[in-house]
């Protein structure tokens, strides 16, 4: 079995947030997103440094 290395995700928080604004009794599959999101890049076969972040764009 191989082994795991545990990387620090870097944590930017986003400036506001919606979670007062969401009715969970009336949610909608592709309406309602997440504050922040998760990304971490895999470059020459190997993860780089995690972070999670406000939510934006994917380019």
């Amino acid at each position: 079995m191989g082994t795991t290395q545990t990387n620090k995700i870097e944590i930017i928080k986003a400036a506001t947030s919606k979670i007062n604004e969401v009715d969970f009794d009336n949610l909608h599959f592709g309406e309602v997103f997440t504050d922040h999101l998760f990304e971490c890049d895999f470059t020459n076969g190997e993860w780089q440094t995690p972070i999670i972040k406000p939510y934006a764009p994917f380019y």
